[in-house]
């Protein structure tokens, strides 16, 4: 983002004298300034500013907590296989030049791989999600949480991944390249 910024200078009053003159017999407090005059563009700038601090604030607050570090290293040193077979071609921007992160925190949760740039969620899952009903829910939940944020979800199976590879990996690299177009 391009910022453009005025300096704003605070002008002494008609007749002020300068602080710290040898000749100020006048106390400190008693020192009128004239209120400065804040131009439309250096109010835009201060807004910029604002909303940025905003924004990181959010993010910080909604990705990659502290409090999840451990969950997110304990998750990338334990990496399942299929997780491990996608990783390979998601990693270095082999898939459009697209970045994806491997293990990244959004609000509590933590999702397999998410691109930024697209706000695109990338799940593998494993045996442990299908297992009972409450499993199934808290998924489905996990994932209607995160995609109020603007995330977009893609969900593979295990078995997906080890049966058809290819297909998995054209299955997200088609919905990178609807993701670029929209993005542009």
């Amino acid at each position: 983002m391009l910022f453009s910024f005025k300096c704003v200078v605070l002008p002494f009053s008609e007749g002020e004298k300068k602080r710290g003159s040898p000749n100020d017999d006048t106390p400190h407090t008693s020192r009128k300034i004239s209120q400065p005059k804040i131009c439309t563009a250096t109010f835009v700038f201060m807004l910029e500013i604002l909303i940025c601090n905003q924004i990181l604030l959010i993010m910080t607050k909604l990705f990659n907590k502290k409090k999840e570090q451990e969950k997110r290293r304990y998750l990338r040193k334990n990496i399942t296989a299929a997780e491990k077979l996608v990783w390979k071609y998601l990693r270095k921007r082999q898939i459009c030049g697209e970045r994806f992160l491997r293990q990244y925190s959004i609000k509590h949760y933590v999702v397999d791989f998410y691109c930024p740039r697209l706000r695109l969620a990338v799940e593998i899952d494993g045996e442990t999600h299908f297992e009972d009903e409450a499993a199934i829910q808290y998924d489905k939940d996990r994932q209607e949480e995160i995609e109020l944020l603007g995330i977009q979800f893609q969900r593979f199976r295990n078995e997906e991944v080890f049966q058809n590879l290819d297909r998995v990996i054209d299955t997200i690299e088609a919905k990178v390249k609807e993701l670029q177009i929209k993005k542009e």
